[in-house]
């Protein structure tokens, strides 16, 4: 019987023992798997605090886009100028009445109507620019510029004359002092594009680009634009400054 008692013992012990042994190395595995992971994640996932490569810049190529782009602006605001907006937010009801894929024209066409606006013209007009600051917001977050899926919508008199302004051709765009998009078009050479919009897209061939041309074709002019997004978007200012003859929102 003692000889079969420690047997016994001794086999309940192996066991305890084997048992001991597996269960510490599952929880080994299982330790240096979520050590791994954790490790993983930090490298590829979490975004570092510091910037690890150093921007690749040339100061003579800075300093020359900053005296084009002052240049351009000194030039505008010594001109005479005629205000479209201040302050348009797109409505609610335009941005659903003309939604892509959804529209309606007859309901888009009405909510265009209610923020456009008519000018006259005497005289001859020898230069004349588009001067827009926009800003848009989503959801919570703070009104800014523009992203790569936002656009302004523009319209001068007709068809030809409409769509989404192709902001990578315009001969100033940049951002303003309060962090909002701020163009410049020469309306001798205006590009229009579609939606979905994309900054690097060649301007559309069946819009006429010679909006100068059409300003001096008639004395009577009807002018709208918006800002194309499905958050909060919101034309600051809208300006038309130019030289020669006078311009009237009417």
């Amino acid at each position: 019987m003692s000889k079969n008692n420690n047997f016994n013992n001794f086999t309940v012990q192996v066991l305890k023992n084997e048992t001991f042994q597996r269960a510490f190395a599952s929880l080994f595995i299982v330790s240096v798997s979520i050590l791994l992971t954790a490790f993983l994640y930090s490298k590829l996932f979490v975004e570092p605090k510091t910037i690890t490569r150093e921007p690749e810049i040339s100061a003579e190529s800075i300093k020359n886009a900053v005296t084009r782009e002052n240049t351009i602006l000194s030039k505008i605001q010594s001109m005479n100028s005629v205000s479209i907006y201040e302050g348009l937010t797109t409505p609610q009801s335009l941005i659903d009445a003309c939604v892509m894929g959804k529209k309606i024209a007859e309901s888009c066409n009405k909510e265009v109507a209610k923020i456009s606006k008519f000018m006259s013209i005497d005289g001859v007009v020898i230069e004349a620019y588009l001067y827009i600051k926009a800003a848009i917001s989503r959801e919570s977050s703070p009104i800014s510029a523009l992203t790569k899926y936002d656009s302004i919508w523009f319209l001068l008199d007709k068809e030809k004359h409409s769509g989404q302004l192709l902001r990578s051709k315009a001969i100033h765009n940049g951002i303003s002092e309060e962090g909002f998009t701020e163009i410049i078009f020469d309306l001798s050479n205006v590009s229009f594009t579609h939606l979905p919009y994309n900054d690097n897209a060649q301007p559309d061939s069946d819009k006429e680009s010679d909006l100068l041309k059409t300003l001096n074709s008639s004395n009577k002019h009807i002018i709208s634009s918006f800002i194309a997004t499905l958050g909060y978007g919101k034309i600051v200012e809208m300006k038309i400054y130019y030289k020669g003859g006078l311009i009237k929102v009417i």
